[in-house]
């Protein structure tokens, strides 16, 4: 898998899949699984790698890597979630996920999504969602990096960036709010003209 370094396990196909190590052949059933194996395989190297960084091993067997895996058997990870990952083995964990930024933007005619993702690629990575006229959300995995925006952008001639708050933000609950609004004008509007026509006879 890596050439480079003697200590990275190695793949070998069968003799009716050789061609996977020079082409790809993307949704072909064996491909996939081939994928999907080697992903795997890797990602076992590399957590056996940062629990023993032993310069003198040379190789690691197949029951190591089945042992640093075990911990996240029958788990599932979740991008962008309350959660980091899914048990169904067990309990889910109680972690704390970044928390999602708003971006107001002034002065920039037709923004794009890609463009507030390149804006703000300079300082660090966003995952950026559009949520209404001139309005985006920004989605990220680092705490640091929250912070960092936030304190950078203060000076933006452009960008107002500030925390997502639901009840503040979300074009529902202001549409809801705004319908409630209405009805609640319309009764009190009835019930003074209803009072002011008691009154009169």
């Amino acid at each position: 898998m890596n050439p480079t370094n003697a200590t990275c396990p190695e793949v070998f196909h069968a003799s009716d899949c050789l061609r996977y190590a020079t082409k790809k052949s993307p949704h072909e059933a064996a491909y996939d699984a081939f994928l999907c194996g080697s992903v795997l395989l890797k990602t076992a190297h590399l957590l056996l790698c940062r629990i023993s960084c032993d310069p003198a091993r040379t190789s690691s067997s197949f029951s190591q890597y089945l042992d640093v895996l075990a911990a996240y058997v029958n788990q599932v990870n979740l991008i962008r979630a309350r959660v980091q990952k899914i048990n169904f083995s067990g309990m889910d964990d109680c972690t704390n996920r970044p928390p999602l930024l708003i971006a107001k933007v002034r002065g920039w005619p037709s923004v794009t999504t890609q463009q507030i993702y390149q804006e703000l690629r300079i300082h660090c990575r966003f995952d950026v969602q559009q949520l209404g006229k001139n309005q985006f959300l920004l989605f990220s995995n680092k705490f640091k990096d929250v912070k960092f925006v936030l304190k950078v952008c203060k000076t933006h001639p452009n960008l107002q960036i500030s925390l997502y708050r639901h009840w503040r933000h979300s074009a529902q609950v202001n549409c809801f709010l705004q319908m409630c609004g209405i009805v609640v004008s319309w009764s009190l509007l009835a019930f003074l003209l209803g009072g002011s026509s008691n009154f009169a006879l």
